[in-house]
């Protein structure tokens, strides 16, 4: 009876289930394979979108497809997949794709429909080709120029009395002057219309330069345009060779141009260089001609990194174009007599220009096309085009030279990842310094520093040198000097540049700088510093936002974060109206990857857990004192920053162990130790993939028995720390940071580090240092190559045991007050960088011999007095001197004319603050 009736349910229920199952079974199950489908079509369709192989109507049609069908495959992996089933066992990975067989089917119902309309738009694309070819007479023979070739960019026009570069010209002709008597490259680097042409030619015409070298002078316009054997057939023809012209063998022409410049004192210009291969074939030309004649040979290029490698045997020169004074840029783009109240309305449009000679050559044709009005032009179009300089630049044709620049600058980045990196940058207010750790975090969550390779790690590799990419092309431009090497920190992005990004951005829907309720935006930024900025976006589709940037007041319907659907990177760092009761919808946000908070959010709760996927988590503007440790269970969290205590309270020591040998941690920068919440620091070293700590250890008010178990268990955990296996590759880069309140130096000495140790930076601040601590002394001399320390007062004792430190790359003082000390010779025999940012006017001075590699020294302080008895003379590799940007005029030109003295001419920079 029992087997009968369930064979009847199965015939007669089941039975039908089963059918209709079977037919929905290949769609459920193929979803996987779609999904993998949609992400090839996006790569494909991403390609054509950006080489603008597709019409505008159809273009604009298949971005918002490639959007809707990554939003669709985002969501579909959320809710099938999940952090914790990963290396699950097989038993409750089948359950669970049980479970969520609905939400399959749904999904592979919506991607057969995103199939669809890509099939339908590929026909329309396809059908418009067609007929656009059909359209043409037979007879019609010329080729159509594509819409996707940037506008020609044209040499930088050269003023016959230009503006601004008088300082620069100088500087140059003194190089060309000077010793030593042997071939010296100068190279002239700066972003496109910065000048350089200019500069190049006023030198060139100059009449010492013509004195001097008389007819042996050529000038190579557009080099990267020219192959080598171009090049030198252009440079013979100057010289006189008429007959060669017909000749190209490049070993002959190599031949005779070296014949005829062997002896003699010559200067060759070379105008926008390409690539190094052309110097590899040449150099030798130049190196074997010259016999003690000071010939001399100038570069321009929009590249630094060409700039230093045609200068990296230490015997050339290079100048970096600077923005131009503001008498300059009112000058040139309002003329010598301006209207006041034209000058009134201009002051925020100049700073957009930032200094930029071919953005205030348009500005002033612009206002010179205004001439013909009654009124002229006035502080009103002032305002207008600062208002709308994107579209200027896109649309105006007294823009057009500075379009086809940005464009063609645009256009020749290397693949789809650095474009899409650029456009994003429009995030940002173009006031707003970019913190570099921060772009590349953010670039990271976004997904858009993917590298091919699949390499671990290699995303960052990707993301790093996207950005240093766009610092080379000088696309960004630093606004501080002061750093342990040769990277950038901080820069900002060029005004023009931005404006013409972020135009595009707008109407390509990825960034929206203000809310509009009729488009869906990827990228959304809102700027309430000011209060006329505001805007109302009650009715605004948020549900495809995948970032959201707040400066200033936000509003509460920004704050609905039910409505964002997919939202990756959230960055509230700069608003002052979310607050603690905003956090619990926060933590609601599944595919969160970035969180960055503001001033007024003084709790964690412990529902931080549910944000499985965040990969940073910023809390330096916050008011946090406290965090649950379930922040360092989060599966995937890479980088917690600020300064907190970690809470464990009601978890065992197993447990803490637990949780701390699970975490993917590389940053924790930074957590207090005090003697009442000392038991975090027994499981710092279980982290393997720690590589920045930062700890803040604080007295206890109690007796000093507290203070001496403080000093062990941080003892043990920085052991731990520097001698510990590590998890992921670039073990060979540690990372530490002590601020020590209350404490002296000899707080530490009871650390032991042994020869093993993997630390290589440390950071160490106490009130009273009065000699290094052991473990520095000692075993971690042998390995360090950054040290920073910060007291009151640098002693004697400090310094003379520092000079000791073999390894040493990069030094910095920092104190109201260093002693008196003179740097032995012989000391600090590898240091590349030196650092004092003291009160105190008084600095060390340097004993012949020493320092004998340094090639940095920075000098920041504000109250130095001339060269306040620092001798550069030894230092024979220095090629930079930075000094406080609000040292005395005298001190600045005392330093200047101090580096004019010296071989190398080291620049003299002054930090640019954002």
């Amino acid at each position: 009876m029992e087997k009968a009736a369930i064979t009847a349910f199965v015939h007669n229920v089941l039975g039908p289930v089963v059918n209709m199952l079977g037919n929905r079974l290949c769609m459920v199950m193929s979803v996987s394979q779609d999904s993998a489908s949609m992400g090839h079509d996006i790569i494909m369709l991403a390609s054509a979108i950006d080489d603008q192989l597709v019409p505008g109507a159809c273009g604009e049609e298949l971005r918002e497809l490639t959007r809707d069908m990554e939003d669709c495959i985002e969501r579909f992996l959320h809710r099938v997949a999940c952090a914790e089933d990963q290396g699950a066992p097989r038993a409750r990975r089948v359950a669970r794709c049980l479970r969520t067989a609905h939400i399959r089917y749904r999904f592979a119902t919506q991607m057969k429909a995103l199939k669809k309309r890509l099939s339908e738009t590929r026909e329309r694309w396809l059908t418009h080709a067609i007929l656009s070819q059909s359209s043409r007479r037979p007879d019609d023979h010329t080729t159509p120029t594509p819409t996707c070739l940037p506008a020609q960019v044209q040499p930088e026009h050269v003023e016959l009395n230009p503006v601004g570069i008088e300082p620069a010209q100088r500087e140059l002709l003194t190089m060309l002057e000077e010793e030593p008597a042997e071939l010296r490259v100068a190279a002239i680097v700066g972003f496109g219309g910065s000048g350089k042409t200019t500069l190049a030619k006023a030198v060139f015409r100059s009449i010492d330069v013509t004195s001097r070298f008389g007819s042996s002078r050529a000038w190579v316009d557009r080099a990267k345009d020219k192959n080598t054997g171009e090049i030198l057939k252009s440079l013979l023809q100057q010289f006189g060779f008429h007959q060669i012209l017909s000749v190209y063998d490049e070993r002959k022409l190599q031949a005779q141009l070296k014949n005829f410049l062997r002896g003699r004192r010559y200067l060759i210009v070379l105008d926008d260089i390409g690539n190094e291969q052309w110097w590899e074939n040449i150099k030798s030309i130049f190196e074997e001609s010259d016999t003690n004649t000071s010939s001399r040979i100038i570069v321009t290029t929009a590249l630094r990194s060409q700039a230093n490698y045609l200068c990296s045997d230490g015997k050339g020169f290079i100048y970096q174009m600077q923005s131009l004074e503001d008498q300059d840029c009112k000058r040139i783009a309002l003329g010598m007599a301006p209207p006041l109240e034209l000058q009134m309305g201009s002051e925020e449009l100049l700073k957009k220009c930032d200094g930029h000679p071919l953005s205030l050559v348009c500005v002033a044709n612009y206002f010179r096309s205004k001439a013909g009005q009654p009124t002229g032009a006035t502080g009103q179009h002032c305002r207008e085009l600062c208002r709308y300089l994107g579209s200027h630049i896109h649309e105006d044709r007294y823009f057009e030279r500075l379009k086809g620049l940005i464009v063609d600058n645009y256009t020749s980045l290397s693949n789809h990842s650095i474009s899409t990196c650029l456009m994003y940058l429009g995030i940002f207010p173009a006031d707003v310094p970019l913190e570099r750790k921060v772009i590349i975090r953010r670039w990271l969550a976004e997904g858009y520093a993917i590298a091919s390779s699949g390499i671990e790690g290699s995303d960052k590799g990707i993301a790093q040198e996207n950005f240093e990419t766009l610092v080379d092309r000088n696309l960004l431009h630093p606004i501080s000097n002061v750093c342990k090497n040769a990277d950038v920190k901080a820069c900002k992005s060029r005004g023009t540049v931005h404006e013409f990004m972020l135009r595009k951005s707008i109407v390509e829907r990825f960034i929206m700088s203000f809310p509009d309720w009729r488009m869906k935006v990827r990228h959304l930024c809102i700027d309430h510093r000011k209060p006329r900025n505001r805007r109302r976006t009650t009715d605004m589709n948020l549900s495809c936002v995948r970032s959201l940037t707040v400066f200033g007041t936000a509003g509460d319907t920004i704050f609905e974060f039910n409505r964002y659907k997919i939202l990756r990177v959230l960055d509230l760092e700069e608003c002052n109206d979310v607050n603690n009761k905003h956090f619990e919808h926060i933590c609601k946000l599944w595919n969160l990857r970035y969180l960055s908070l503001g001033a007024k959010i003084t709790v964690i709760p412990k529902a931080v857990a549910k944000l499985k996927l965040l990969e940073t988590l910023c809390l330096r503007k916050t008011s946090v004192e406290e965090l649950p440790v379930q922040v360092i269970g989060l599966p995937f969290l890479l980088h917690l920053i600020g300064k907190f205590r970690i809470s464990d309270h009601g978890y065992s020591k197993s447990k803490l162990i637990k949780i701390s040998e699970k975490s993917k941690l590389e940053t924790l920068s930074g957590f207090i130790a005090e003697f009442n919440s000392h038991e975090f620091l027994e499981i710092l070293g279980h982290m393997k993939n720690l590589k920045k700590v930062k700890i803040w250890c604080c007295q206890s008010s109690a007796a000093g028995d507290h203070d001496s178990i403080l000093a062990r268990k941080l003892s043990e955990a920085i052991q731990e720390y520097i001698t510990g296996p590590f998890y992921i590759g670039d073990h060979h880069d540690r990372k530490l940071s002590i601020c020590l309140q209350g404490f002296s130096g000899s707080f530490l000495n009871s650390v032991n580090a042994p020869c093993d140790s993997e630390l290589r930076s440390l950071k160490l601040h106490a009130d009273e240092l009065r000699s290094l601590p052991h473990f520095v002394k000692c075993n971690l001399g042998l390995h360090i190559t950054e040290l920073c320390l910060s007291s009151v007062t640098v002693t004697r004792d400090v310094l003379s045991d520092l000079g000791e430190l073999e390894q040493l790359l990069y030094l910095k003082l920092i104190a109201d007050r260093i002693d008196e000390f003179e740097i032995p010779n012989g000391a600090f025999p590898n240091l590349l960088r030196l650092c004092f940012m003291v009160r105190s006017p008084y600095l060390p001075t340097f004993e012949a011999g020493a320092l004998p590699k340094l090639v940095s020294l920075q000098l920041l302080c504000r109250d130095l007095e001339g060269l306040a008895g620092v001798e550069i003379g030894g230092l024979v590799k220095l090629k930079e001197v930075t000094l406080h940007s609000e040292v005395m005029a005298y001190t600045k030109q005392s330093w200047e004319i101090r580096a004019g003295q010296h071989p190398n001419r080291p620049r003299i920079l002054l930090p640019r603050r954002g």
